[in-house]
């Protein structure tokens, strides 16, 4: 009457197996190197299953072992409605339920009894300040018939474990009042061993038994069950590994790209490297060739001043002669002179005048030939060392060198146009001495013409 009363009153309960796979994604790496999660049921508040400890790679971590819970719900005879079976999640870094926890989420996996299909929640950990994410894929899985049997037979897997325990703990209870009873004194010590070794026999074989047959009543599932179960098993396993070698090929692909791309980097700041080097090299060398140019020109121009103050002196040293003739030519007597002799002296007169002017010509073109040149050679190269320093990327330093010797460059070309100024001042004044002597001139011509006149007369 007992058995069947409890029969009635627990024939609505319902023994499910769920198929849990965990994901968590955006957990912080500091001080969460590796993480776990733990399955409590609110009802009983305490663990019920662990999970291995995963590492955390960028902020995510995948159980790729999957966790499976067994559940007993219970079911309403007359709605067929399932009552609520809350679990808590909770991940942390030690597995305990209080210290160490990221944060938790809480299911209610009687809403997923008749989900026979992977299905995936995303929910976010509470108690958690850094926006970590729980991803569950829950499924029921099927072959719980045989603890449906053992539930709507009045039998939980506790008492099924408590009646074998009684089961097997029987016998030995038996032997042993057997070995105790007085009327078995006498042979007692006698068949001491041969009990004990019956004894343990007997208590050996019914264990073996009783477990024999609660393994093949009650937990072996059927082969339809576990065919299936493993074909599923196989095929997620599939469909995660194929994800996984796809991750990697990307992973792979995209390490290719960025190390072809470092390499492209690398090649590009070489050749930059090569050209400013080359180009460093090309300005020394054109700066080199400056300071050659600039040493030739300077030599030409002192070589250019000793020629012009050679003929100087030259001229100087004519005029002085001029003079000198023009002296001495006053002081002769007319008389004495005949018209052969004052015909020599007015060609002599007119050659040396003649030559005077030529060289005036001469010296005047040298000084406007070397002064144009001196500026056309002072303009290429400021010209040419301006365009150099704005093409090629130099330093302040050396920039701040190059202007100074520019200005330096200046400074010289400065005093040497005060030379050739102070050069054509006196070659202004030599031609004023030259007018000096062509009036002179002019006047002895005068003279001579005059004392003609008279001798003729």
């Amino acid at each position: 009457m007992f058995r069947a009363a409890r029969w009635r009153s627990e024939k609505n309960k319902i023994k499910a197996m769920f198929k849990l796979q965990f994901k968590a994604t955006q957990v912080p790496g500091k001080g969460w190197e590796a993480v776990m999660v733990t399955l409590v049921p609110v009802d009983i508040g305490k663990p019920s299953l662990r999970s291995e400890k995963i590492a955390v790679v960028n902020g995510e971590c995948r159980w790729l072992n999957p966790m499976y819970e067994t559940v007993k719900l219970t079911q309403d005879q007359k709605t067929g409605k399932i009552s609520d079976k809350v679990y808590q999640f909770i991940v942390s870094a030690t597995g305990q339920a209080k210290t160490g926890v990221l944060g938790e989420i809480n299911v209610n996996l009687a809403e997923y009894a008749e989900v026979y299909k992977p299905t995936s929640v995303s929910l976010p950990l509470q108690d958690s300040n850094n926006g970590a994410i729980l991803h569950v894929t829950i499924q029921r899985v099927q072959n719980d018939a045989q603890g449906r049997e053992a539930v709507e037979n009045g039998e939980t897997p506790k008492e099924g474990n408590e009646n074998k325990g009684n089961f097997a703990k029987s016998p030995r209870i038996t032997l042993k009042s057997q070995l105790s009873n007085p009327e078995n004194e006498e042979g007692g010590k006698a068949d001491t061993g041969t009990n004990d070794i019956n004894a343990a026999e007997e208590g050996s074989f019914i264990n073996s038994k009783a477990l024999v047959k609660f393994h093949s009543s009650r937990n072996m599932p059927s082969h339809g069950d576990s065919s299936g179960d493993l074909g599923k098993s196989s095929s997620f396993d599939g469909v995660s590994a194929s994800a996984h070698l796809s991750i990697i090929n990307d992973l792979e692909s995209h390490v290719e790209n960025l190390e072809k791309e470092l390499e492209k980097q690398s090649e590009e700041y070489e050749a930059n490297l090569a050209n400013l080097v080359r180009g460093k090299v090309e300005e020394e060398q054109r700066a080199i060739q400056a300071e050659e140019e600039l040493r030739k020109t300077r030599w030409k121009n002192a070589n250019t001043v000793e020629q012009l103050q050679g003929e100087f002196k030259r001229l100087s040293s004519q005029i002085s002669t001029t003079f000198c003739a023009n002296e001495d030519l006053e002081d002769i007597d007319t008389k004495s002179f005949g018209d052969e002799n004052r015909n020599i002296l007015d060609i002599n007169v007119s050659q040396f005048l003649e030559k005077i002017i030529q060289d005036e010509d001469f010296v005047d073109h040298s000084h406007d030939t070397t002064d144009e040149r001196l500026r056309r050679n002072l303009d290429a190269n400021t010209k040419a060392e301006v365009e150099t320093l704005a093409s090629c990327p130099y330093d302040q330093n050396k920039l701040a060198e190059v202007l100074s010797q520019m200005e330096e460059l200046k400074e010289q070309n400065e005093s040497m146009e005060a030379e050739l100024k102070e050069m054509q001042q006196r070659y202004s004044e030599m031609s004023l001495k030259f007018a000096e002597v062509e009036g002179e001139r002019q006047q002895l011509v005068i003279r001579i013409r005059t004392l003609k006149n008279a001798m003729k007369n």
